[in-house]
């Protein structure tokens, strides 16, 4: 009997360190995401692309673990989109949008090296964006970002005590997009736009980490 509550409160010590090891613990690391899109149809056995898009991001970040479970910080980088709106002129709208993006990881424990870490996160863009009309013509406005989401199919794999291996492949958000300066005829506009996203497979996102 003795032995046995030995054993049990020498497994509950040693998951209570495996817990604890988080707490007071820096992360940095850089989070890299692509995502693509495209609708197409066929029509006597020939396939032709109607809509086409690609996203692009890299965000360097910092985060601390202030309990065992929770790591808050921020991130600043890059993000880029681009979107085929003629097929057959060949042209295509572009985004470029320097990011701060605050955000919040919850880390569940799956088993000696893997976690499930959703996280919470806010991100706002400001840049501009380009239009092509023809060949020759391109219209360039201003175009700011406001978006609120939760990464739900976040993954972590830690090889090491300091190294993690993130993917995210799958999230909901809520997006606010305004344009400045749309050209419309001979007078130009602003222009707001909002819509709620759940993106799945189409949305990836990989993560390289180190905790000190």
């Amino acid at each position: 009997m003795k032995k046995q509550l030995f054993l049990l409160l020498a497994f509950v010590m040693t998951g209570a360190v495996a817990m604890a090891q988080n707490a007071g613990v820096w992360m940095v690391g850089g989070t890299f995401g692509i995502s693509t899109s495209k609708t197409s149809y066929t029509h006597e056995n020939v396939t032709q692309v109607r809509e086409k898009q690609t996203d692009f991001n890299i965000i360097p970040s910092l985060h601390y673990f202030v309990t065992d479970e929770i790591a808050v910080g921020a991130g600043i980088g890059y993000e880029f989109s681009k979107a085929l709106t003629d097929v057959e002129d060949d042209l295509y709208n572009r985004t470029g949008l320097m990011v701060f993006r605050p955000s919040m990881y919850y880390y569940v424990k799956l088993s000696d090296k893997f976690y499930y870490n959703p996280e919470l996160y806010i991100g706002l863009k400001f840049g501009n964006a380009k239009s092509e009309v023809d060949e020759n013509t391109t219209y360039k406005m201003g175009y700011n970002r406001f978006e609120i989401g939760v990464n739900v199919l976040n993954f972590e794999f830690r090889p090491t005590d300091h190294v993690g291996l993130g993917i995210t492949c799958g999230n909901i958000s809520y997006v606010n997009d305004k344009m400045k300066d749309v050209p419309t005829g001979a007078v130009k506009y602003d222009i707001k736009t909002s819509e709620f996203r759940f993106r799945l497979q189409d949305s990836f996102a990989f993560t390289f980490r180190y905790l000190f």
